[in-house]
């Protein structure tokens, strides 16, 4: 539970702290050569005839993975730099644009003071556990250029914030419907089935001679090979550049001394602990009984101090530290809750705490280290710095080298080793290149690249393309090697593949139509039907709570009519498989207690607040007159409802 609490603390700042993306590139204005190749003209949406450009959308893109791979530790950044998360965040740009535009519209506002309260709550913002005026700015400043305009983009998203959360936090569900939909959501079913498999019919189904080649001539673009391109090419990146950017000495001595109090670490403790969990509607003999488990522990550990980590896993209730001896690592004042805080920076080494009460339960405290607070040398923090410095510099050079290598892949079209020679860049190849996609290359994979790569005269005449901009930071130009038409495939090589495709496909009606005979059968049949031949085991399920029944067959056992028992119905299930299910019991979950009707009422309510939030912002969506490129064609759809209540 501490464990769970510290991490996500620390993620909540990181995640509060980039709130405010610069609405630009980080081009300036009025120039010529590298400048131009941004195409201004082609935007990914509009909301309410205001472009979010590409620029914004990949610096949003970016940040987003980054936010990704902060919350979920060591994953490869491939994995998430993909045409569907970029669309998500398009999706989320859209929602924030539409939501800034209805605060505008309906002069909703957030105090100054809501805005005071945010600063003086962030860990980002405090020294030595207080408040600092100074970091703040410091973090401001290097956040969005001023302390203005960081604040500017903080009131805007704290007013959308409280907005978007006025309609789940007063919608609810009568508690009766809410208990009757409880009562649904924990109903039991009997059921046992009886399967009908396509590969059991497969033998029975006989194709006429000329089916092969009626279905080949009928779908011939199934049968296509798209064409393809073998290229190479070379990149020039912003990192690159950066890499090349020696940063002063005496710059970097300078800054650590005008920001020694950034640089400066508080006290850290390391503790371990037993916690004995109290619920929130405890009662008083909860809570005594509680108490007197807690003693009874806490007069172990002092008794035998070396054996609290096996006396943690064997009694505390905490799933975050038991299983580690009740370890919580080494944390800042300030990270765990009031009372447990106040205990452990009040203890001394190897001592153990009494009973510290929280809203948690009972705690037992055991101190095992101390970190005294101290500032990090010039050395720990000079890779640090050296980075911070470099980031103007190599934005210039790079600005400065991308005009350069521009003007050298179009003057020297015929080969990109000038280019590559000059800069010292590598001439890679990649193969297998599509119009659609460059699959194994996250550099190549951009629409308009693909496009100006395909083209007649990169093809015929195997010229450079002109340097484009594929990610921020990254440009790319390349030129065609080989090139492969899109052709039919012929038909002695996919025969095998239409003949298994066709027999399948008749299996499957096969299947069916059995399946069919057979529920027909059994709905009209009056014999007792115990110990039906074929069917499975009587199983029982619920709507959450199935086992290994197929999740497609879920729904239509619930759905179907129980008026007499048994009942009977089909599902239609992986691989082309039918089954007939025979229902013969109805009931409620046993287990189903006050306390979980409770949750029930509160997580309907919750439920219907999102879907009225989503109905919200589709209907604003459609007044704020979105318009998005065909590439982001999905984005527009509207928002699916699929956190609706179970029937």
């Amino acid at each position: 539970m501490f464990d769970f609490i510290r991490t996500h603390q620390k993620l909540m700042q990181i995640i509060l702290f980039v709130l405010i993306v610069p609405p630009f590139a980080f081009l300036g204005g009025g120039r010529s050569g590298f400048g131009n190749l941004f195409d201004h003209t082609e935007h990914p949406a509009k909301v309410a005839g205001q472009p979010i450009t590409q620029q914004q959308l990949e610096v949003a893109h970016q940040q987003s993975i980054d936010r990704m791979i902060q919350s979920m530790g060591n994953i490869d950044r491939k994995l998430l730099d993909t045409p569907e998360f970029r669309e998500r965040t398009l999706s989320e740009l859209i929602d924030e644009r539409v939501m800034a535009n209805v605060v505008v519209r309906d002069r909703i506002v957030t105090s100054d003071a809501k805005i005071a309260d945010w600063e003086l709550t962030q860990p980002a913002f405090q020294e030595n556990g207080k408040f600092s005026i100074e970091r703040a700015t410091q973090l401001m400043e290097a956040r969005s250029g001023s302390k203005v305009a960081f604040e500017a983009g903080l009131r805007s998203n704290l007013t959308i914030q409280q907005l978007t959360s006025l309609i789940p936090d007063s919608s609810f569900v009568p508690k009766k419907i809410a208990e009757h939909m409880a009562d649904v959501q924990a109903q039991e079913r009997d059921v046992s089935s009886l399967v009908f498999k396509p590969a059991d019919f497969s033998a029975n189904v006989k194709l006429p001679a000329d089916a092969v080649q009626k279905y080949y001539d009928q779908h011939a673009d199934d049968f296509k090979v798209q064409e393809q391109i073998k290229a190479e090419y070379i990149v020039l990146s912003r990192d690159q550049v950066a890499a090349q950017v020696q940063v002063p000495a005496d710059q970097v001595s300078a800054y650590y001394d005008a920001n020694k109090k950034r640089y400066n670490t508080p006290e850290q403790r390391r503790a371990s602990h037993i916690l004995i969990k109290l619920d929130d509607k405890a009662t008083d003999a909860d809570k005594k009984k509680a108490h007197a488990t807690a003693e009874e522990v806490l007069a172990k550990a002092k008794a035998n101090p070396a054996d609290f980590a096996k006396l943690a896993k064997q009694y505390s209730q905490d799933p975050g530290s038991a299983a580690n001896g009740g370890d919580l690592d080494y944390f800042s004042s300030g990270a765990m809750v009031p009372s447990f805080d106040k205990a452990v920076f009040s203890m001394k080494e190897k001592e153990i705490s009494n009973i510290v009460e929280s809203q948690f339960g009972y705690h037992i405290i055991m101190l095992t280290g101390i970190r005294p607070a101290g500032t990090k040398s010039l050395d720990m923090v000079r890779g640090e710095i050296e980075a911070e410095l470099r980031k103007p510099i190599a934005a210039k050079k790079f600005l400065d080298v991308a005009d350069s290598f521009s003007s050298l892949v179009n003057d020297q079209s015929d080969s990109l080793k000038p280019a590559a020679d000059k800069f010292g860049l590598k001439v890679e190849t990649v193969d297998n290149l599509t119009r659609t996609a460059a699959p194994t290359t996250p550099a190549l994979n951009n629409p308009k690249f693909l496009t100006a790569l395909f083209s007649a005269d990169s093809i015929k005449n195997r010229r450079n393309t002109e340097a484009l901009e594929t990610m921020p930071g990254t440009l790319v130009s390349a030129r065609v090697l080989d090139y492969k038409p899109s052709v039919r495939r012929p038909l002695a090589e996919v025969e095998a593949q239409i003949k298994s495709l066709l027999i399948d496909k008749e299996a499957r009606k096969l299947a069916a139509d059995a399946a069919k005979a057979k529920l027909a059968e059994l709905q009209k049949s009056t014999a007792a039907t115990a110990d039906l031949p074929g069917f499975s085991p009587v199983k029982t399920i619920t709507r959450t709570a199935f086992g290994d029944v197929s999740s497609h067959a879920v729904p239509e056992i619930f759905k179907a009519d129980t008026t007499h028992l048994p009942a009977y119905t089909t599902a239609d299930l992986d691989n082309g498989e039918v089954a007939v299910y025979r229902i013969s019991r109805i009931g409620i979950a046993k287990n189903l207690d006050a306390n979980q009707r409770n949750q029930a009422v509160a997580s309907y309510g919750q439920q219907f607040g999102e879907l009225e939030s989503i109905s919200l912002l589709n209907y604003e969506r459609k007044r704020a007159d979105v318009e998005v490129s065909k590439t982001y064609a999905n984005v527009l759809k509207p928002k699916a409802d699929d956190k609706k209540p179970a029937e």
